[in-house]
């Protein structure tokens, strides 16, 4: 349990219970029925019940219980502690992602108007501003 709750990843975690919070405030603001998926023009192309949106704390929970055990099962697990605070930060960075993607979601479900393949450019933009400039720093510190 220690290691789960580790202070690495309290960050992740904060995230995650925010986004635990928005999907039941969503849930109980939606229609029963929401779009779930948007084709290349940004119009919705797949539907589900409002408890799709509890999907996205739940794979970041997920990840976040499968950070560690993970680093145990790479071969090379000594070089982590090199990099340790951006493997960490990849994980915060992630669950921003998701926040984003969920309050999207919930805002398109309540049916506001937004231009869905502009937020899914710009958010998915800034996922790879955030990873890409950790990068080099990574393969810095493994020197």
């Amino acid at each position: 349990m220690k290691k789960l709750f580790n202070k690495k990843l309290t960050k992740t975690w904060i995230v995650a219970l925010i986004m635990l919070i928005v999907a039941i405030v969503g849930i109980l603001i939606m229609p029963d029925i929401i779009p779930t998926h948007f084709g290349p023009s940004g119009e919705p192309d797949g539907w589900g019940t409002k408890y799709t949106v509890l999907m996205f704390p739940a794979i970041t929970i997920l990840v976040a219980v499968l950070a560690v055990p993970m680093m145990r099962l790479d071969p090379k697990e000594v070089n982590y502690g090199r990099f340790e605070k951006y493997y960490y930060n990849f994980f915060f960075g992630f669950s921003l992602f998701f926040l984003a993607m969920e309050v999207i979601n919930i805002v398109i479900a309540m049916g506001i108007n937004i231009n869905m393949g502009m937020i899914m450019c710009l958010v998915t933009g800034l996922l790879m501003i955030f990873v890409g400039n950790m990068m080099p720093k990574i393969k810095a510190s493994l020197k």
